[in-house]
């Protein structure tokens, strides 16, 4: 017996789906290894409810988490952001950002590579229902030239030497 795919695509959204709650802990990068990516190999039935489905795409989280973030590991971010997008259709995004260690200063490729991430989710800005972000200056400052119409906006300061940063909170209760 196959479930209908309203109910598959419930069990689904609550696999792969959660309203965003900001932890101390980074929450997962998108990557091949998150549940949208492994469900759909089970089978075609499965594959066709996940791609039918937007809200399973809605959830972006990226970043260098590392220290040694290289232009290869933003740059393979970037190729999945775009799968992302192309998914999540314009259902509405909540973004999270974790640009936390800024690239040494003349390593153009790092810089480079991180700009394209940051340029594509610029991009959408228009789609963002919220965005969290904890990131270095320069990503501050690209952030901080968008504005989005967004729901909740939680932004973390934080200098790369220290492990405490202010943290501001924004909530709007006008509904998108």
């Amino acid at each position: 017996m196959r479930l209908p795919d309203d109910v598959l695509a419930e069990v689904f959204g609550h696999t792969c789906v959660s309203r965003l709650e900001i932890v101390s802990t980074y929450p997962p990068i998108i990557s091949r290894d998150l549940p949208q990516c492994t469900l759909q190999l089970v089978c075609k039935a499965w594959r066709s409810v996940i791609l039918s489905r937007p809200r399973l795409w809605s959830v972006i989280c990226l970043g260098g988490v590392f220290e040694a973030s290289t232009a290869a590991v933003f740059t393979h971010q970037a190729r999945l952001l775009e799968l992302w997008l192309s998914r999540s259709k314009s259902y509405p995004l909540e973004i999270v950002l974790f640009f936390v260690h800024a690239p040494e200063d003349g390593d153009e490729d790092v810089v480079m590579a991180e700009a394209l991430v940051i340029g594509k989710i610029l991009s959408v800005a228009g789609r963002w229902r919220s965005l969290s972000a904890q990131c270095h200056g320069r990503v501050m400052h690209q952030l901080g030239e968008v504005r989005p119409q967004i729901s909740v906006l939680i932004l973390r300061l934080d200098s790369v030497a220290s492990e405490s940063g202010i943290e501001y909170s924004i909530l709007r209760e006008s509904a998108l």
